[in-house]
């Protein structure tokens, strides 16, 4: 998988070359899976300052419950992403959720900046759409590009925080408990 590093503009606007370690609702480094009383491992993305989609999911689990919306608010800017300048809201569909993509683009702007975060949430989406299309059994293909909308609108907080953790985990190769996991704080 592609990682992102930290460089160039952002560097040059006076960003750090990586940020400060970002930890957990469990107190583990969204990067290396540390806990915060150990120092990272060498490897850890918040040490080299390279980035993975992995770390993108993970990061993202903080910011969800800045990115909560109605449902129509969420669908508007979905439709705006789509190209779309009007969307009518209808008053009975007022639920609220959480919007997904946006909750990625700012961890992945937070981590690699702007530069370097689209291509970064592209990837790291297409990996969880892909994750819970197998998770939610065959899709129609026009339903995949609103798998991560639709999640982020139907699930609780704490699902869609085992999503993400369970997307990274597969997508490092490495094992997820969900018992492990932890309650996510709104």
């Amino acid at each position: 998988m592609p990682e992102t590093t930290t460089h160039g503009p952002e560097r040059s606007n006076g960003r750090a070359a990586t940020p400060v370690t970002e930890y957990d609702h469990n107190g583990n480094c969204v990067g290396c899976g540390t806990n915060r009383n150990a120092p990272c491992r060498l490897a850890c993305p918040f040490q080299t300052g390279v980035f993975g989609e992995s770390t993108i999911l993970r990061a993202t689990v903080r910011r969800l419950a800045d990115h909560r919306v109605t449902d129509g608010q969420a669908r508007r800017l979905v439709m705006r992403e789509l190209g779309f300048v009007e969307w009518t809201v209808r008053r009975d569909r007022r639920r609220s959720g959480y919007h997904l993509r946006s909750a990625m683009v700012a961890a992945a702007v937070e981590l690699v900046g702007e530069t370097h975060a689209t291509p970064l949430v592209e990837q790291a989406r297409e990996f969880l759409t892909d994750f819970l299309v197998v998770e939610w059994g065959a899709a129609p293909q026009p339903m995949r590009a609103l798998v991560v909308y639709l999640h982020g609108m139907t699930a609780d907080l704490q699902d869609i925080g085992l999503s993400l953790y369970a997307a990274a985990a597969r997508l490092d190769g490495a094992h997820f408990n969900a018992k492990d996991f932890g309650e996510v704080d709104s």
